[in-house]
């Protein structure tokens, strides 16, 4: 990720890309030890789409930083505003396509990391964004645990939408 020759870190698009990846196929080979069979391309992609707008939105409060590391990532690419709206039409993406696969969870889940990009678009800097950025540790943890639990209880036919 971050060493040559790849150094994806520092390459826009390219450093979200493979995080979106990192996090996700874990979930797939997570659900298919459970499960028997491979969760399917849809939901892994609703899964890709959250992880590359979390990597890309963890980026915003180093955008000066990395701008003067000389360290071209997604959101220096972007700039603050225009990330933050690019990681909640992201979001948006996901939680639509998780909407057929874990139904109204999708919504509440989609409204409350709207909540967060709201809150992070009306920050007047890069550095400013850092004290919403502080927060997702505890929603990504309260999150994943409830949506580890549904898919779990989907992989073993207990629940369905």
């Amino acid at each position: 990720y971050s060493a040559p020759p790849i150094r994806a870190k520092a390459r826009p698009f390219l450093d979200s890309f493979f995080s979106g990846l990192l996090y996700i196929v874990p979930v797939g080979v997570s659900w298919g030890i459970v499960s028997g069979h491979a969760p399917g391309f849809l939901p892994m992609l609703a899964g890709f789409l959250w992880s590359y707008s979390m990597h890309v939105y963890s980026a915003i409060p180093d955008i000066n930083a990395d701008k003067e590391a000389g360290i071209s990532t997604s959101a220096t690419y972007f700039g603050k505003d225009t990330t933050v709206l690019f990681c909640g039409l992201l979001y948006t993406l996901s939680s639509i396509i998780a909407y057929y696969f874990i139904g109204f969870f999708s919504v509440i889940i989609w409204l409350i990391y709207m909540v967060l990009i709201y809150l992070s678009y009306k920050k007047e800097t890069p550095e400013g964004v850092l004290s919403i950025y502080k927060i997702f540790p505890l929603i990504n943890t309260l999150v994943g645990g409830m949506l580890f639990i549904i898919f779990l209880l989907l992989s073993q036919g207990v629940l369905s939408f």
